[in-house]
């Protein structure tokens, strides 16, 4: 990417998307297996997390384990008259 170019959010290319902050950097993630099935195509979701923080001073790092529920799809509003859309995001992090 040259220094002149920027990326632009294109809402058609996710079904969803969150924003999930740690207060740290996390290098790795994983999903935590569940029993509540495979292949869910229903929205709102709900998932399980594990990440490890990568922190300035190692005494700082930390394992996080979290849950994250009520993530919604992106609802695209599209109008006719005009090519912009307006993007909603809904989560809830527990």
């Amino acid at each position: 990417m040259n220094e002149d170019e920027t990326l632009v959010f294109d809402p058609s290319a996710y079904h969803m998307l969150h924003d999930i902050d740690f207060g740290l950097p996390c290098l790795s993630f994983d999903i935590i297996a569940d029993d509540l099935g495979c292949n869910r195509s229903e929205f709102p979701h709900s998932m399980y997390l594990v990440a490890g923080s990568q922190a300035e001073k190692p005494k700082d790092n930390c394992v996080i384990v979290m849950k994250l529920s009520n993530l919604n799809a992106i609802i695209n509003e599209e109008s006719s008259s005009s090519n912009n859309s307006d993007v909603e995001f809904d989560s809830s992090d527990e």
